[in-house]
């Protein structure tokens, strides 16, 4: 390849092939080999090795140029990309050259004060398919670090700047680039390491970082493809405990058990009450709120209990109920028991009723002493625990928790004793009212009739 070079108001060639590179200024030639040595060429080029007695060769006589037209010092090399090479200027010349050639397109040159090449100040000449601007860069590069090339190339509006490098052992290299003249988004493209760390401290590059649109590998965010291109959005999945001080807005949704774990359960921050369970028995209310149902039914399959146990108040699930005290009503209270013929035999007159009402040891006045839990305690009347005998008994007596005997005074069958007693005592009464209307008669008579009146005998 061969191309035009610019250089200090000159033209020059710049050439390569396979074996060699060489650098035409002024009609000289300075060649290097892929070793990096040097050798003649159409021109010769004065300098320290071939100066002095026996050379052959006076300065002042050079068809060439003599090596102060130059810088001190000048280097030609390759990358081992085909496709990029470089060359050093160093310490004289600190200015811009822009050339053509047929296969670099545009070309870039420039020489920046805190550039370094092996210690050495240095100008990086960059050749690459559509350069078009300088580049203002320098390295550090650790010991045992090849690096192969650099250059920047626009393409479509985009800036890219590609460093290949390579460590022959773990060694760390540095980018200290400070890329300041660059006007469109700057990519790094193409970075290949072996083995060495990279670190990016270069300010253009850490600024322009936030153009990046898209993960080289994507990534899975709560179950989400994520690869940069676009928002993670949809449900969540595969995600494991969310621990959060935050506080959700908006309603919370759930197609399963919504678990508490500890003393703990559900709690209004608002009003201060809630559900929790403190052990495997009981759902508890939290702050003894009570509970409002605005509904015809309450339900449950067990027993209704007030009290510890039910001890003041008991519904059993066959529908029994206890009160520890008074029950008030301020309607009927109804009370149902099987009365159908069809569900009964046996049927006879009850009989004695009188005498079995005798056998519940009578009714009597009475005070309650202070022990007794009953509200009214004065002027009462009713039967003793104690004396109630007869068939009755089994079904009125009751011992109570505390060991104090009670009795069941709404029994059916209490009540329907005392209804046929009453009935019983009621005929006997018309029965005596009858013999009572006969005997007056016959006093009647009596008092109306002579003793001798024969009719009345």
């Amino acid at each position: 390849m061969t191309g035009t070079l610019f250089l200090g108001g000159r033209t020059g060639q710049v050439g390569s092939d396979s074996a060699k590179a060489w650098l035409q200024w002024q009609g000289s030639v300075l060649s290097v080999n892929a070793q990096g040595a040097w050798f003649g060429g159409t021109g010769k080029v004065w300098h320290s090795d071939n100066d002095g007695s026996g050379s052959g060769l006076d300065a002042d006589m050079l068809d060439g140029v003599h090596k102060n037209g130059f810088s001190s010092r000048k280097y030609l090399g390759f990358s081992s990309d085909s496709k990029v090479c470089y060359i050093i200027l160093t310490h004289a010349y600190n200015g811009s050259v822009i050339g053509g050639s047929s296969f670099h397109g545009m070309v870039a040159i420039n020489r920046g004060s805190s550039n370094s090449w092996n210690g050495k100040t240095a100008v990086y000449i960059a050749l690459g398919g559509q350069y078009n601007s300088n580049v203002s860069s320098y390295f550090k590069l650790g010991s045992s670090v090849n690096v192969s090339g650099i250059y920047r190339v626009i393409y479509n509006g985009t800036a890219y700047l590609a460093l290949r490098m390579e460590a022959v052992s773990s060694q760390e290299v540095v980018i200290h680039g400070e890329i300041s003249d660059y006007s469109v988004p700057c990519i790094v493209q193409e970075s290949q390491v072996s083995s060495p760390t990279l670190i990016n401290n270069a300010p253009g590059l850490d600024a322009n970082a936030v153009s990046a649109t898209r993960l080289a590998s994507s990534r899975s965010i709560w179950g989400q493809g994520f690869d940069g291109t676009g928002n993670v959005s949809g449900n969540m999945t595969g995600v494991g405990n969310i621990n959060t001080a935050a506080s959700p807005a908006g309603t919370i949704y759930v197609n399963n058990w919504l678990r508490t774990v500890g003393n703990c359960g559900w709690y209004s921050e608002t009003y201060g009450g809630g559900w929790f369970m403190s052990d495997s028995t009981w759902i508890r209310n939290h702050n003894n709120k009570s509970l409002y149902m605005s509904t015809a039914v309450i339900r449950t399959d067990g027993q209704i209990q007030v009290g510890g146990n039910g001890d003041k108040f008991l519904v059993t699930s066959a529908g029994a109920v206890t009160a520890a005290s008074s029950i008030v009503s301020k309607a009927d209270v109804i009370g149902l028991s099987t009365s159908d013929e069809r569900l009964k035999h046996n049927i006879c007159p009850v009989r004695d009723a009188v005498v079995r009402l005798r056998e519940l040891g009578g009714f009597f006045s009475f005070d309650y002493n202070p022990d007794a839990s009953e509200k009214d305690k004065v002027g009462r009347i009713g039967l003793i625990y104690q004396r109630v005998h007869g068939p009755l008994a089994g079904r009125m007596r009751h011992l109570r928790d505390d060991g104090h005997g009670a009795l069941n005074y709404i029994h059916p069958d209490y009540i329907n004793l005392i209804g046929a007693g009453v009935l019983e005592v009621a005929h006997e009464v018309e029965d005596l009212r009858a013999e009572l209307s006969s005997l007056k008669k016959r006093v009647h008579r009596l008092e109306n009739t002579s003793y001798m009146d024969p009719t009345y005998y």
